[in-house]
């Protein structure tokens, strides 16, 4: 089975704060010693990986928002005529998350200088959604049957498998019977989920499955949300599954992995109706790097993982049945997938950016039928390859207006 389509998409977005589907946002009140709103103040925030800083001016309120933040650590300074500049070094930007900070300022009379350099207890993040975030530590980390992305989305509430569905033994390859996302939010129809990237859109336009598989070394957070979602995010009746990938820093980084599964460290399938232990075998290396092509202004990030897996499944056919056989069936399959991203910041303010994945995945006799009611001759193989191309060009009109342009090619 070879699946490869061609389409392309272009359109432009300004709105306040309309692009939380790949970035998060900062609203912050500045007030002086007596509660009192301190217009007019200079605010700049600046990402420390890249070292690209925007600028604002507090409103007549004491109010000031940045929408459309890359998801990641930034500084806050802010100055103001008459009163000690506020220094805050550890502001986290999540995906689909607005960060909420009160900021008091002493007068310049007396003599203090506030820094702070752990993030602050009265700085909160609050989501426009019930929904559940994972990124960095979390999901390098977190343990996993496989290096599958989506097992991570069964950590939220109301989140459960699809009926019949195989998918978390597979990273880019098809082991669902019932050809779908493979889980479902609150009991809605596992094809009536969204999966976006980047922003971008990555569902099957026919099954609403996962289209071009990313490596969880390229990915840097996701976002899980239920079917109670805001305005912004539509063409889905069930949940959402919201990622970004790796944008390179200032600093080189690199990993790489190497993961082993064998049976002799598996206990046996109680549902195998035999004495004997299946065999399972995978084997999965992995590479990432990311840094400066010019310091702070060009930048990139690669990665590339494949799997290999040699495994016995078990067929339970009836024993009323003789025409089928049981007993275990040798099956195999071997995932790779490639994803690179470049990023460029402009001396206008812009910034520039492209995105080429690549995934396939092929699974070799494998059950595809329902349930445990499986023989030998209920087998299939699938191919499938994936390629993805995604362009973007993003820039601030005002700190809460942007403007975004993307080119797509599935």
């Amino acid at each position: 089975m070879l699946r490869f389509a061609v389409a392309f998409l272009s359109f432009t977005a300004a709105a306040f704060a309309q692009s939380s589907s790949s970035s998060g946002a900062l609203e912050c009140r500045i007030v002086d010693s007596h509660g009192a709103a301190i217009p007019a103040a200079k605010v700049e925030i600046q990402q420390k990986a890249t070292g690209s800083s925007r600028k604002a001016v507090v409103d007549a309120q004491g109010n000031f928002r940045f929408a459309g933040l890359p998801v990641g650590e930034y500084s806050l300074r802010i100055e103001q005529e008459g009163f000690n500049p506020v220094s805050i070094e550890a502001v986290q930007v999540s995906l689909g998350q607005t960060v909420v900070q009160r900021v008091a300022m002493t007068l310049a009379a007396v003599t203090e200088k506030l820094e702070v350099h752990e993030q602050a207890d009265s700085l909160q993040t609050t989501a426009n959604t019930a929904n559940v975030a994972l990124g960095g530590e979390r999901i390098e980390e977190a343990p996993a049957a496989n290096r599958n992305f989506l097992n991570f989305v069964l950590t939220a509430p109301g989140v459960a498998t699809s009926p019949r569905a195989n998918t978390g033994r597979s990273s880019a390859g098809m082991r669902n019977v019932g050809n779908d996302s493979g889980f479902v939010f609150l009991g809605m129809r596992g094809r009536n989920n969204s999966i976006s990237i980047d922003g971008v859109d990555n569902r099957d336009e026919t099954t609403g499955g996962n289209r071009v598989a990313v490596g969880l070394e390229m990915l840097q957070e996701f976002r899980v949300s239920g079917t109670s979602v805001s305005t912004e995010f539509g063409g889905a009746a069930g949940g959402l599954v919201n990622m970004v990938t790796h944008t390179g820093q200032n600093l080189w980084h690199g990993d790489f992995t190497f993961f082993h599964q064998n049976e002799r460290m598996n206990g046996r399938n109680p549902e195998d109706d035999t004495e004997t232990k299946a065999r399972f075998r995978r084997y999965q290396p992995g590479v990432s790097v990311g840094g400066p092509i010019r310091r702070d202004r060009t930048f990139f990030f690669t990665a590339f993982e494949h799997s290999t897996e040699s495994t016995q499944d078990f067929s339970a056919a009836p024993e009323f049945l003789p025409v089928l056989l049981r007993g275990l069936y040798d099956t195999g399959e071997a995932d790779t997938t490639y994803a690179l991203k470049t990023t460029h910041k402009m001396v206008t303010g812009g910034t520039l950016s492209a995105r080429y994945a690549f995934s396939r995945g092929r699974v070799d006799k494998d059950v595809q039928s329902v349930d445990n009611f499986t023989d030998l001759s209920a087998r299939g193989s699938s191919r499938i390859i994936d390629h993805s191309l995604v362009g973007g060009y993003a820039s601030s009109i005002t700190p809460t207006v942007l403007r975004i342009f993307r080119r797509i090619s599935a």
